[in-house]
């Protein structure tokens, strides 16, 4: 593979054209072991899995947690073999493919860049700048906008979102604005002919945005709260009656009752309350009160 690399020619200047391409992670990853002297997979381990808590991550995955895999092979069969080809012809190791994993871990992985580079209650794997740099997104030719190998603004979520697919049927999206991680791990390429996943992802995406709760964009007040800071002109010269409870209190915790017996102009008539009175206290019947002011009924 890497020989085919290096006698492989420029296909346009760099800026000029975007093409998605696993080449490049190809060399990155063997950027790695040249420089650390070991396999991506030791160093994978020891600086990113390691330091996460991650346990169920990894290249290659031996015999004894077979039993645990998925095949993505359409006749079923090959555990623990990546289905990318470049991959596999790399011995399973390779910068752009051939990890095996658990939506926990993936889950562990993405809150640590959510977290800028440290997973709380774990190491650190990056530092915050770099986490910065990687998720900065680019305008690049045709109108596309990626990261530094993420994609960004996911269906359904914010333009501050990154995440990326797998050609089986795997994704992985966070959202740096809600600090939410969506995980979807599906086995597309177990069928034959392949499965459509793409539909799947955007409606798993939108749903889980949209149950999100949210606060409002801007403090919304009562309309007790409307009254008092209007000094209840609303109501001035008007005779009231009123349907409420011992909950019914302004922002300052001020019960109603309280501001339009002191409200200018206004005529508190009649309060219509509960069964067992305006501070629920009572467990018996209780018959009609007489509202009095001043003295006068």
């Amino acid at each position: 593979i890497l020989p085919r690399l290096r006698r492989s020619r420029l296909r346009a200047l760099p800026g000029a054209r975007y093409k998605y391409s696993d080449l490049g992670f190809i060399l990155l990853g063997r950027l790695v072991e040249t420089l650390r002297g070991r396999s991506l997979a030791a160093v994978a381990r020891a600086r990113l899995f390691t330091p996460l808590g991650i346990c169920d991550t990894g290249y290659r995955p031996p015999p004894r947690l077979h039993r645990r895999l998925l095949s993505p092979w359409p006749q079923g069969g090959n555990l623990g073999v990546v289905y990318d080809p470049l991959a596999a012809r790399l011995a399973g190791i390779a910068g752009h493919a051939g990890l095996f994993g658990t939506a926990d871990d993936l889950v562990r992985y993405a809150s640590a860049l959510l977290g800028g580079g440290r997973l709380q209650g774990a190491g650190r794997i990056l530092a915050k700048r770099s986490v910065d740099a990687m998720l900065r997104a680019t305008s690049l030719p045709g109108g596309t906008r990626r990261a530094l190998g993420w994609r960004v603004a996911g269906a359904g979520l914010s333009a501050r979102s990154f995440g990326h697919t797998g050609y089986t049927g795997t994704s992985l999206w966070a959202d740096r604005r809600d600090g939410l991680v969506i995980v979807l791990l599906t086995n597309r390429t177990a069928l034959t002919p392949a499965g459509q996943v793409g539909r799947l992802r955007a409606r798993v995406q939108r749903v889980v945005a949209a149950a999100l709760p949210r606060p409002p964009r801007r403090p919304v007040s009562s309309g007790l709260d409307g009254l008092v800071a209007a000094g209840f002109a609303p109501l001035r010269g008007a005779k009231v009656a009123l349907i409420t409870n011992h909950t019914a209190v302004d922002a300052r915790g001020r019960w109603i009752v309280d501001l339009l017996l002191g409200a200018p102009q206004v005529s508190l008539r009649a309060i219509f309350a509960p069964e067992h009175g305006l501070r629920a206290r009572l467990d018996r019947h209780l018959g009609d009160k007489v509202l009095r002011r001043g003295g006068k009924r």
